[in-house]
């Protein structure tokens, strides 16, 4: 009789057993994730550095030519920067560009730039560049611009998000510049030649006089 028990014994335990470490394996992995939160929250949040008080992440955009013929290539220059302290530190920044669309406004995406930190006293450095053709009418002004997202690190519980936008116009000329004639190689020389010419008789009628 005994033996005849022995296999659902074996089974009994071996499922206690099994439910036992699963119970366990389960806590365990709650544990990790619980702590993997906790320091998620603790690198995603700070006030660096320690007692920062203010923003002074500077965001700029220039363009060049700044008057153009329609239909020309202008080039969008972005820069970045960060006050001294007590500024805070910024991070996780995207810079989206846009160029000018038909009514000379900034709807265009064009260029995408990542910073993954910005310190506090950082000086002034070109983030990079993007080119837009622009093309308008009826208007004679083109506007392009830079958006900048991110955070700041100014509160140890809960990291402050920022946003700033720039603009930068071009002018637009509905005809090319006027250009000065030039002449020809035999033009010139006739010109030369007749220059010459006029020369020598004004001077005999001088001296005839």
């Amino acid at each position: 009789m005994i033996f005849r028990r022995l296999p659902g014994i074996l089974r009994e335990g071996y499922e206690r057993n099994h439910h036992g470490m699963r119970t366990l394996a389960m806590w365990l992995i709650l544990g990790v994730a619980v702590t993997a939160l906790g320091i998620a929250v603790a690198v995603e949040a700070s006030q660096s550095p320690p007692d920062c008080t203010t923003d002074a992440v500077s965001l700029g955009i220039q363009v060049s030519p700044k008057t153009i013929i329609n239909g020309q290539t202008v080039t969008f220059m972005v820069t970045l920067g960060n006050g001294p302290f007590p500024a805070c530190d910024a991070g996780q920044i995207t810079i989206q560009g846009f160029c000018p669309d038909s009514t000379g406004n900034p709807t265009i995406p064009s260029q995408l730039f990542n910073i993954t930190t910005l310190a506090a006293g950082t000086p002034t450095f070109d983030v990079g560049s993007f080119q837009c053709k622009v093309t308008v009418d009826p208007v004679t002004t083109a506007t392009g611009s830079d958006v900048l997202n991110g955070v700041l690190h100014n509160d140890p519980a809960s990291d402050a998000a920022i946003s700033i936008t720039q603009t930068a116009s071009v002018s637009i000329s509905a005809v090319p510049p006027s250009q000065i004639p030039t002449l020809s190689g035999p033009v010139m020389a006739l010109l030369a030649v007749f220059l010459a010419v006029a020369g020598a008789v004004a001077l005999s009628r001088k001296r005839a006089v």
